[in-house]
C-alpha cells in the first residue's frame, strides 16, 4: 500500500471494534504499514487518548462528498 493511499484515511471517522459487543466512534489521525499489516492511529470522537490499532478493527464511515 502506497503512502498516498494511507494518507487518504487520515482525518476520516469510523468505529473501532473494541470487542464483539462494543464499538467506539473514532477519528483516524495517522496510518502506517508495518510488516505487511496496516495500522491506524485513532482517537475517540469524544474523550481522550490515542492508540495504534490494526486497520481491520476499524470500520471507516463512507465519504460524504
Amino acid at each position: 500500500m502506497s503512502a498516498a493511499v494511507l494518507a487518504q484515511v487520515i482525518g476520516r471517522t469510523g468505529r473501532w471494534r473494541v470487542r464483539k459487543d462494543l464499538t467506539v466512534a473514532v477519528v483516524v489521525r495517522d496510518a502506517r504499514q508495518s510488516f505487511g499489516r496496516v495500522d491506524y492511529l485513532i482517537e475517540p470522537d469524544s474523550g481522550e487518548g490515542r492508540r495504534w490499532v490494526n486497520a481491520s478493527s476499524v470500520e471507516l464511515d463512507e465519504d460524504r462528498k
